[in-house]
């Protein structure tokens, strides 16, 4: 999947972002698309969206025990607001996702996880029939809004942790 051509996406990108974890792990993490840093170090949640999501399993782990996590995008390549001048990032298109799609497939296959949590606003849908999900706020919403309103991303970002507890511990029931 490393040189990839299903989709558009591919022709602007520095790296193909797969994945970054262990396989087989116990839980895959899955955001919408790769970041300006990932698209440079060719790893998913690198840089401070990384910093804070480590962070999270850090604190979550310290209540539920020991994990093994993988940690992924839905499409591995940067999408770019303007492709030409390659600035800022949006959201993926349907298309690109579905182009995508395979990969994630082959992906959760490889790694066997107990359960998938997706980060934001992710088109995951077309996933969450195969195997025990969640939802969570994204790393990047916490640092963005820490700006603006630290108190409430602080809270956010707490309301996380507890989440990924009770996900991982309601799973080990699930399974």
């Amino acid at each position: 999947w490393s040189q990839c051509t299903r989709c558009d996406l591919s022709q602007t990108a520095k790296k193909h972002v797969l994945f970054r974890g262990r396989i087989p792990c116990q839980f895959l993490l899955v955001g919408d698309a790769p970041g300006e840093v990932e698209n440079v170090l060719g790893v998913p949640f690198t840089g401070p969206i990384g910093k804070e999501l480590d962070l999270w399993l850090d604190q979550a782990q310290e209540q539920t025990g020991p994990v093994s996590i993988g940690v992924t995008n839905l499409v591995a390549c940067i999408p770019w607001k303007d492709a030409t001048e390659h600035t800022g990032t949006r959201l993926p298109e349907p298309t690109e996702y579905k182009a995508c799609l395979p990969r994630i497939g082959e992906l959760i296959d490889m790694c066997q996880p107990k359960g998938v949590i997706f980060f934001g606003d992710v088109q995951a849908m077309t996933l969450q029939h195969r195997i025990h999900s969640s939802f969570l706020h994204n790393p990047a919403s916490i640092i963005r809004q820490r700006i603006s309103n630290p108190q409430l991303a602080n809270t956010t970002a707490k309301k996380a942790v507890l989440h990924l507890i009770e996900f991982i511990n309601s799973t080990v029931l699930y399974t």
